[in-house]
């Protein structure tokens, strides 16, 4: 994955997702990675702790129960 394609994914700007990856970075999530043939390319590599907590939260996310915006709330909401 490139910071490219994930920006395009996410639907945000540019500066969105670089802040978004300078945290995850400092945070130890993510490691930018040059790509070997072409140094302008940049790859996102999960950190290898990181790695094994999304592969176990990931189903979580879509799994999830959803519920359209415009719904009524539940009826425990009110």
């Amino acid at each position: 994955m490139t910071p490219g394609r994930l920006r395009k994914q996410l639907n945000l700007t540019s500066g969105a997702v670089t802040a978004c990856l300078d945290r995850l970075e400092r945070a130890g999530h993510i490691r930018r990675v040059r790509a070997a043939g072409d140094r302008r390319v940049v790859y996102l590599e999960y950190a290898e702790q990181s790695r094994s907590l999304a592969r176990s939260t990931s189903g979580r996310w879509h799994t999830a129960p959803t519920r359209r915006a415009d719904a009524s709330p539940p009826a425990n909401w009110r």
